[in-house]
Parts: structure tokens; sequence; C-alpha cells
């Protein structure tokens, strides 16, 4: 189809497909091809019409976005995949984009979002809606951080002083002084309670009670 972006729909839901393929299909230079619902009728779906553009549901029975995402893109390196998600939680943004996804966006969005999103990922680009992208810079920066370093900073909340920390695990003052100085620098945060307050509120980690 010269000119035209064909697009899958992967949805287990009836009435969500239904209303992104009447969407698109309104659209003339865009044409829904192929339907699925769930992550293994997409990989089929997907062998058989090759899209432009797969529009993918991330949480869906048996096999999910994420895992399907991986297989298509396994199949054809250039798949262009764009998740399309009820959620948008940390865990779902960070393993759709690890799986290879070119964008991800809620359901949530308004129609003129949902085109811009699709006609920008089959141009080959990228597309996150800043919030989103923030999560994914903010789950880069908890990978940064190791096991020690975040039970330290859960104990922080806590209120535990470095002394009594340090006394904990086992460590000497002046290496519990060089963790800390490591956790501030990776978290870009000039103390101790910026620390906390930015873990807890992006999701590293949980104040201790």
């Amino acid at each position: 189809m010269d000119g035209v972006t064909t697009v899958l729909i992967v949805d287990d839901h009836f009435v969500a497909r239904l209303g992104i393929r009447e969407f698109l299909n309104a659209q003339m230079e865009i044409k829904v091809v192929a339907e699925a619902r769930n992550g293994e009728e997409a990989i089929v779906a997907y062998r058989q019409h090759l899209p432009a553009v797969v529009l993918m549901d991330v949480r869906m029975p048996g096999l999910d976005g994420a895992r399907a995402t991986t297989a298509i893109r396994h199949f054809d390196k250039d798949a262009r995949i764009l998740m399309v998600s009820s959620y948008d939680k940390q865990g779902d943004v960070q393993r759709a984009h690890e799986a290879g996804a070119m964008g991800y966006i809620t359901k949530e969005a308004d129609p003129a979002e949902l085109l811009r999103a699709v006609r920008m990922v089959a141009r080959g680009q990228n597309y996150m809606p800043a919030p989103l992208s923030n999560l994914l810079g903010v789950a880069a920066e908890k990978e940064s951080l190791s096991p020690r370093e975040i039970r330290i900073l859960e104990m922080i909340s806590g209120g535990h002083s470095n002394r009594e920390i340090a006394m904990q695990m086992s460590l000497t003052p002046g290496t519990m002084r060089v963790y800390v100085h490591q956790i501030l620098g990776k978290m870009g945060v000039s103390n101790r309670a910026a620390a906390v307050s930015a873990a807890i509120r992006t999701g590293m980690i949980t104040r201790e009670r």
C-alpha cells in the first residue's frame, strides 16, 4: 500500500480494539490491516502482514506486550512498535523500552496525541511523553545503585544516622561516608534528605517504618 501506514492493533479488549481501529481507519493515510487479542496472536499476525506500526497493549493474558515485542523484534529488528496501555507504571515503561518498543502512550491520551505518536513511530522516530521519559530516567538511576546502596537509602529513610547504619551493616564510619557520597552523586542531589525524598517519590524505595 504505497503511501499508506499499515497498522496491527494488539489488545485483549474488543472495545479498545474497535475504538482504535475506527479512529485510525478514518485517517486517509492509515489502514488497520490486522488485530490480535494477545501476544501469541500478535506474533503470527505480524509475520503475516508485516505492518508498518504495531500498537501493542502492555498487560495481556498469556504472552504480554513486552515479551511479544521482544519476539517480534527478534523476527524483524526493524519492527516499529508503539505500546498503548492503561498503565503508566515505571516497571511497565521500563520493560517496554528494554524490549525495543519505539514509544509508549497511555489509553487516556487524546486522539490527536495517539495520531501524532503513530505517525512519528511510522517515520522511525521514538515517541515518549515527558512524564514517561522521566520514569525511564528514574529507572536508569535506580539501576545505577547497588543493592547495598539501596538498603542504605532505606535505612536513612527510617531515620538512622550514618553511625547507626555503619554498625548494623558492619561498615567503618569512613566506608559509610563513601557510600553516602556515592549515593548522592549518582542521584544528583546534595544531601541525605533530598536523596530520600527523591527515592520515595519515584518509588525507588518505600519509607522504612
